[in-house]
């Protein structure tokens, strides 16, 4: 499989800023190359240069599901268009895990695409996409009429295994879970 390059000259070189605050500038970090894409499931891997002292994060490995009448967060960290860190934990419930996209009410910004969503223990449940309509959701008996929407990680694993084993096998002996 070739990779589609997702890179334009206007965009290149990528960087990656950490610990990026309001009022803090962050770490910023070279991205060195892209390792694996998939425009449907929207993501991509890029390697970055060496991060001293940095902790993977902490990946949700099984598909999930909600039980009906549970409620589960997704709680989502994100920097919408560049801007500095935004926690949502607001009407953070999942609406619908239909494998491999994930659905929930919490609040994103525009520009939040490839955020990461969390569950309750902060492990990655999915990468933030887009919203969408949804006209029957509901939450907590008040119609929404939209959602947002992400790539469960488990889907996300089970393409790199089929189409970049190298790099699943990277991404298996560095996380956590």
């Amino acid at each position: 499989m070739r990779l589609r390059t997702i890179f334009d000259s206007k965009r290149w070189p990528l960087t990656a800023t950490f610990d990026f605050r309001e009022g803090q500038a962050g770490e910023v970090i070279q991205a060195a190359e892209l390792l694996a894409s998939d425009p449907v499931l929207d993501y991509a891997i890029v390697k970055l240069k060496p991060v001293n002292g940095r902790q993977p994060l902490c990946l949700l490995q099984d598909q999930i599901s909600v039980p009906e009448g549970k409620v589960v967060a997704a709680n989502v960290i994100q920097h919408p268009h560049g801007n500095p860190m935004i926690v949502a934990l607001r009407n953070n419930a999942i609406y619908r895990a239909d494998y491999p996209n994930l659905s929930y009410f919490t609040n994103t910004d525009s520009g939040s695409s490839g955020s990461p969503v969390f569950n309750d223990n902060w492990r990655v449940l999915a990468l933030h996409k887009r919203w969408q309509t949804a006209p029957a959701a509901a939450l907590n008996g008040v119609a929404t009429g939209y959602v947002n929407a992400g790539t469960q990680i488990p889907a996300i694993l089970a393409h790199l295994q089929g189409h970049f084993p190298t790099v699943a096998s990277v991404i298996k002996q560095s996380y956590r879970s």
